[in-house]
């Protein structure tokens, strides 16, 4: 099944402003040539051929008018290049598995039917799996005029379930297919009332979640599978321990006829950026654009084709018919100068975001294994959210005020996250505990009750190289660790 729903990218499972449902990662149209490209390319084609048509391309569909012939001819061009284009589709089938014993190194692929299955356009992404809302009792908006004031509920909502969000792209002509994906799994494992005892305000509720989100990516070959694992996380049933198989299959190029079509999805994208994600209740990241800064930028089609007309000799009085949509690039066959140009520039670029590496977050019995591929951007976040009440407003008007509950988020846990490169990978990881919660009551606290809780935090940041020694993050009774390994 798929979901439409708010990205969780910024690693909460709470919605209460619009900030916390705006979709942080790119979404890229599906590899398309625009209606102006396609026009041009079939008025030239027609032109080379003397087909003797007019092109009427106002809109969809395209009207051509002219002899039986040269129509005959315009159909089964646009009948060839419509067959070449479905060979950039992708087949993904996803297996979603918990229990003991599925996330050791030697397990094999499920045998059971796949939890999911999509069929999707190279470049193209999907959100898949189920989630489910609980919409509770966040807090109240307090307005007050001359001699009187309400108080608005506040309604939030708590986003659980399993989804995963994933995209692929096919490279080495489809012999291979990069996928990229952010997995979340979440449980609401119980939903508190607490009694405000503040004048004119109810109770709230305090959800608490259980959850792990893994942001990862990798290349691998044609129908063979790419494997998440995770054990000894503690929580719920959904992060205990598990594993995520993805096994992509995508239909090699084509070796012959007169056109070529070249996928260019993945050197096109834009790299998807997660944001830092910060523990709350009063903690705070320090902020951090490196990640930003060093990421893929997109390398255009139209740069590809510039690159094949400079391997034409300067006498040449005819232009290569090449076009560029996203994604895609196509050509005559017979141009092989101007492809051999392509191939290089794209191989290079591409070969800088295929290279994958296998990232090992652990902390104590507990660690995820995940694939992260050069340029991308990878996170391990095991956490439990919830809210507390730590300050209140107070709305005052000439004959009346009221309090109004200041609501505070946090995530107690750990959290890694980088930027791969070629041989290492960045990082930035912090943990976070909330030792005691004390309650101060209203009679301490003319306002209402309060919470008061005392938190620890340990963070950094810096570099790890690939190899087989872990690098410890952060040292401490439990510590966290990171390893970097070659494939």
């Amino acid at each position: 099944p798929v979901i439409d729903s708010p990205r969780l990218v910024h690693g909460t499972h709470l919605v209460i402003s619009k900030e916390d449902v705006e979709a942080g990662l790119a979404l890229a149209p599906s590899p398309a040539f625009t209606i102006s490209a396609f026009a041009s390319l079939l008025s030239e084609e027609a032109r080379r051929e003397s087909w003797g048509i007019t092109l009427h391309p106002s809109s969809p569909p395209l009207l051509v008018q002219g002899p039986q012939a040269g129509c005959q001819a315009a159909a089964t061009f646009c009948e060839q290049l419509d067959a070449a284009s479905r060979g950039l589709d992708i087949e993904l089938s996803i297996w979603l598995v918990r229990g003991a014993g599925v996330s050791a190194a030697g397990a094999g692929l499920p045998k059971e039917a796949p939890w999911a299955f999509t069929r999707l356009r190279s470049g193209a992404q999907s959100m898949l799996g189920e989630q489910i809302q609980q919409s509770y009792v966040h807090n109240y908006s307090v307005e007050v005029a001359t001699d009187a004031g309400v108080a608005a509920p506040v309604v939030g909502r708590v986003l659980t379930g399993d989804v995963l969000q994933v995209r692929a792209m096919r490279v080495r002509a489809g012999a291979g297919v990069f996928v990229e994906g952010l997995l979340d799994l979440a449980r609401l494992t119980s939903l508190e009332d607490f009694e405000l005892s503040a004048t004119d305000l109810g109770s709230l509720q305090q959800p608490h979640v259980n959850g792990l989100q893994i942001a990862f990516s990798g290349t691998v070959a044609s129908g063979t599978p790419l494997r998440v694992a995770w054990a000894g996380l503690g929580g719920s049933e959904a992060v205990t321990e598990g594993s995520l198989w993805i096994v992509p299959r995508a239909i090699p190029d084509a070796a012959d006829g007169r056109w070529r079509m070249l996928d260019t999805a993945l050197v096109e994208a834009l790299a998807w950026n997660l944001p830092p994600v910060s523990p709350g209740g009063g903690l705070e990241n320090a902020p951090d654009g490196t990640l930003e800064d060093q990421t893929p930028k997109p390398l255009p089609g139209g740069l590809l084709i510039k690159e094949a007309d400079t391997s034409r000799s300067s006498l040449s009085r005819t232009r290569p018919l090449f076009v560029a949509g996203f994604g895609v690039v196509l050509g005559p066959r017979a141009e092989q100068d101007g492809w051999a140009q392509i191939d290089s520039l794209r191989g290079v670029a591409e070969a800088l975001r295929t290279k994958t590496h296998e990232v090992l977050v652990a902390r104590g019995a507990g660690f995820v294994r995940l694939p992260v591929a050069g340029g991308s951007t990878w996170r391990v976040l095991v956490c439990d959210e919830t809210t507390a009440v730590v300050d209140y407003d107070v709305e005052i008007a000439p004959e009346t005020w009221m309090p109004g509950p200041r609501v505070e988020r946090s995530l107690d846990g750990f959290c890694a996250q980088g930027l791969a490169g070629s041989d290492f990978t960045s990082y930035s990881a912090w943990v976070a505990a909330t030792s005691e919660k004390h309650v101060a009551e209203r009679s301490s606290v003319p306002l209402g009750r309060l919470e008061l809780p005392r938190r620890t935090w340990r963070s950094a940041r810096g570099e790890v190289r690939a190899g087989a020694t872990p690098e410890v993050l952060l040292r401490g009774a439990v510590p966290l660790t990171l390893t970097v390994r070659a494939l």
